[in-house]
């Protein structure tokens, strides 16, 4: 016969407890490496809306499918993902299916470290949720800069 105490019970609570923890620091080790995720915003009640972290001229970025790029933004056109066409005929929009139809626009040049100038580089146009912000070029705190 068996006879189970109220210290193995303690002991199977405290494992499970051990693994419940690991996998809520596991998730928070998750969380605080992913920079600028984007944050879902439902305000009507309906599909929830996906905010990016705004883009400007000279960010460093990477595309979502390959983060090995390194890519450099140049310009924030004016056009829709669905009105932007490319030289070959097709939009930005029927060239990136995956992404929103109505997404904004963002160009940017493959630089490498021996270019000397980006005037020579071709411009790439992308929808902006298929970019991630590696590195912004500009404060996005709205500070005077420096430290105090």
């Amino acid at each position: 016969m068996t006879v189970i105490t109220a210290g193995d019970l303690g002991d199977a609570t405290d494992e499970e407890a051990h693994i419940q923890a690991e996998r809520l620091e596991s998730e928070r080790a998750r969380a605080t490496v992913e920079p600028q995720t984007r944050a879902a915003v439902a305000t009507d009640g309906g599909e929830p809306d996906y905010e990016f972290p705004q883009l400007d001229v000279g960010d460093h970025v990477t595309d979502r499918e390959d983060q090995d790029a390194t890519m450099l933004v140049v310009n924030l056109d004016t056009l829709r993902a669905d009105a932007y066409e490319l030289e070959s005929g097709p939009t930005v929009a029927d060239v990136n299916p995956d992404y929103p139809a109505d997404d904004d626009v963002v160009e940017v040049v493959f630089p490498q470290r021996t270019d000397v100038t980006l005037e020579a580089l071709k411009p790439y146009a992308y929808p902006r949720s298929r970019l991630q912000l590696e590195t912004p070029i500009h404060d996005r705190d709205d500070d005077d800069g420096g430290e105090e």
